[in-house]
């Protein structure tokens, strides 16, 4: 970039093996990393931080951090299509792994199915109605309903299928619950960066992507 006399980073989002994305040029800017005018005029640029030596396959984090940035700008005006940076110019980017996921649909890990909806609990029928709201769920405490919380944060894409639900409302949960709150900021506490906090109308929106 320097080279040619520019002074910023040519993506909108980029995401670290960690799954946290970093804020470039961010919505509603043209990106300048696609290739050519026409490609930069057409999409967003979001760039996973993975290389062709080291760091080549993307970790589950970086995937959800990938679906996170894709979601948060279709929030703002982006349109449904995702595609590998290959699909519209002459790059062996964004490597073979990755450019299999963006192939699947981009699904976040531990999703079976891209697109559609896990199926809801046994026993429901008619509408979805979410569950009510558990006194005392919070973050480092341990109660059987964050079991429940954990459940809704898989099915909804947001927590590996592969993790256990346990009782604790440990790190790994409250690193889900902040990438839903990043996703839908609308439940998020006001002023809060990050919220690992689930509150009452976060949970009941959580379980209707989840189930409804």
């Amino acid at each position: 970039m320097d080279s040619n006399g520019w002074s910023d980073i040519a993506y909108n989002y980029l995401v670290c093996e960690h799954g946290y994305a970093f804020e470039g040029r961010g919505a509603g800017t043209r990106s300048a990393a696609n290739g050519n005018t026409a490609l930069n005029a057409g999409h967003y640029a979001v760039c996973a931080l993975l290389g062709s030596s080291g760091l080549t396959r993307p970790s589950p984090e970086m995937l959800h951090g990938l679906r996170d940035a894709i979601e948060y700008l279709r929030a703002r005006g982006a349109g449904s299509e995702i595609r590998g940076h290959r699909d519209g110019y002459a790059t062996a980017c964004p490597g073979q792994s990755l450019y299999d996921w963006v192939q699947r649909g981009a699904p976040r890990p531990g999703s079976e199915k891209p697109t559609g909806k896990p199926t809801a609990p046994a026993g429901g029928g008619g509408a979805y109605s979410p569950p009510a709201f558990p006194a005392g769920i919070a973050p480092n405490r341990t109660r059987p309903s964050a079991r429940g919380l954990q459940r809704a944060l898989k099915a909804a894409g947001y927590m590996s299928s592969d993790l256990p639900e346990v009782d604790n409302y440990g790190p790994r949960t409250q690193d889900a619950v902040a990438q839903f709150h990043w996703v839908n900021p609308i439940y998020r506490s006001r002023g809060a960066t990050r919220d690992a906090a689930i509150g009452p109308k976060g949970w009941a929106h959580l379980h209707r992507l989840a189930y409804g």
